[in-house]
């Protein structure tokens, strides 16, 4: 089996089918508990079930707190982008104003050239 390459889940999940396997076997067909007496290998195959669990738990556990995390990321991301909308609010208007009363002063301009202006220096683009 080749195991270089693998992350830690895809690791632990072999570990945890192998063990499986491992601790399901009858007694006569496992080589590994040949020479053990019935009560040990038992121990042993309980054990490794057990160690399995574990990792099997420790697993779900960091899934849990990777979603989690991403969750109270994108929870702080939103009311950070809220705010920064917000506070922003006045000094759009307030750029706007200004260029109105530039394009008020200057005959020069059109209405449509103050827009495409306005368009592209102070509306917002949206992401990708």
């Amino acid at each position: 089996m080749r195991y270089i390459g693998l992350d830690f889940y895809s690791m632990a999940s072999l570990f945890f089918q192998q063990s499986y396997r491992l601790a399901c076997m009858p007694h006569h067909d496992n080589h590994f508990f040949q020479g053990l007496p019935a009560n040990a290998a038992r121990k042993v195959r309980l054990r490794e079930i057990m160690e399995k669990q574990v990792i099997e738990t420790n697993i779900q556990h960091e899934g849990k707190l990777k979603e989690l995390y991403n969750r109270l990321a994108f929870e702080q991301d939103n009311e950070f982008i809220r705010d920064f909308f917000d506070e922003a609010r006045n000094e759009r208007k307030q750029k706007m104003r200004e260029r109105l009363q530039r394009w008020k002063e200057s005959d020069n301009t059109s209405f449509d050239k103050l827009w495409e202006s306005l368009k592209r220096d102070v509306l917002t683009k949206q992401e990708n």
